[in-house]
C-alpha cells in the first residue's frame, strides 16, 4: 500500500483513463433499450392474456345463459346436476372477472412505466419502441 501511494505522489502511477463520451452514451442507450423492450414484452403478454380470457368469459357466459333458461320459475324444477354445473360456472366466471381486473391494472401500470421511461429518456425510447 505504501508503495502504491508513493508511486501516485511521484507521478509514476498507471494513468487512469475513461471511455469516450460517445461510448458512454451507447452503453446508456443499450441499457434503456433493454428496459423498454422488457416493458413492451410484459405489456404485450398481459394484453394477449386479457384478450384470450375475455373471449373465454364471453363463451362461458353464453353457455350459462342457455343453461339457466328463460322461464320465470326455471330454478324451481331445475335438475340438481344443472344447478351444480351453473354454480361451478359462476365461480369460474367470478375468478375470470377478478383476473381481468388484475390484468387491466397491470396493463395500466405497464403503460405508465412506458410513459415514464419516455419522459426520462426521450431520445432512447423513441428508437426502442
Amino acid at each position: 500500500m505504501k508503495e502504491i501511494l508513493s508511486q501516485v505522489f511521484r507521478g509514476r502511477a498507471v494513468s487512469f483513463r475513461t471511455r469516450s463520451s460517445h461510448r458512454d452514451r451507447q452503453s446508456d442507450s443499450a441499457s434503456v433499450v433493454l428496459v423498454a423492450k422488457a416493458i413492451n414484452e410484459a405489456l404485450a403478454a398481459a394484453e394477449f392474456e386479457r384478450a384470450g380470457l375475455a373471449r373465454r368469459i364471453e363463451d362461458v357466459l353464453s353457455r350459462a345463459a342457455v343453461a339457466v333458461g328463460n322461464d320465470v320459475d326455471e330454478y324451481i324444477d331445475r335438475d340438481e346436476r344443472d344447478t351444480s354445473y351453473l354454480n361451478g360456472m359462476d365461480a369460474q366466471i367470478q375468478s375470470g372477472q377478478d383476473r381481468l381486473k388484475q390484468l387491466d391494472y397491470n396493463i395500466a401500470q405497464f403503460q405508465a412505466l412506458k410513459a415514464e421511461l419516455a419522459l426520462k429518456f426521450p431520445e432512447v425510447v423513441i428508437e426502442a419502441l
